[in-house]
């Protein structure tokens, strides 16, 4: 899995919010200036989109539940630096799917949103994007836990994070940031 999530790195100089759809533009020009600067990726860095897109590979058919949205949701919200939901993102589509597929429960698995309708294209989505740290990982990690605790009361793993948590100790062991 390692080489799939650095296959989904962003070239070196490249600048996400530039290299993202012209649908993104409005979204783009909301961001400040100093946010808009870091967001230059190493070459051999894991970004927090390429985890995501990772994660789709991984888990595939998997229904989306209420603590994958939260894990994306704040996924989303550490790779663009935004305290909220990005409207039409990653995150706003996680929730949806979520809720959806608990009022379909009933329905097949295949009925269901799955984690790679939701994270497939994810770096092209996301209005910025950045390398991801231990630090997001945990966040997310804890963003997650936190919603399967409430959900069920139990610790059933980790999906989202724990992809997100392998590109951190990727980056981590090739001192990309």
């Amino acid at each position: 899995m390692s080489k799939q999530l650095q296959d989904k790195s962003v070239k070196p100089g490249d600048d996400v919010n530039s290299a993202a759809a012209s649908s993104q533009a409005s979204v783009q020009a909301a961001f400040p200036e100093s946010t808009v600067a870091y967001h230059r990726i190493d070459e051999d860095a894991v970004t927090i989109g390429a985890a995501l897109e990772a994660t789709a590979l991984v888990l595939g058919d998997k229904p989306v539940d209420h603590a994958d949205a939260a894990a994306v949701v704040a996924a989303e919200m550490r790779a663009t630096g935004l305290a909220s939901v990005v409207p039409g993102g990653a995150g706003a589509a996680a929730l949806a799917a979520a809720e959806s597929n608990v009022q379909n429960e009933n329905k097949s698995k295949e009925e269901r949103t799955s984690i790679s309708d939701v994270l497939e294209n994810t770096s092209a989505v996301l209005p910025a994007n950045k390398v991801v740290t231990r630090e997001d990982a945990v966040s997310i990690r804890s963003a997650e836990e936190q919603s399967r605790w409430a959900q069920d009361g139990k610790e059933t793993g980790f999906g989202v994070a724990s992809t997100v948590m392998e590109a951190a100790e990727i980056n981590e062991d090739d001192r990309v940031f």
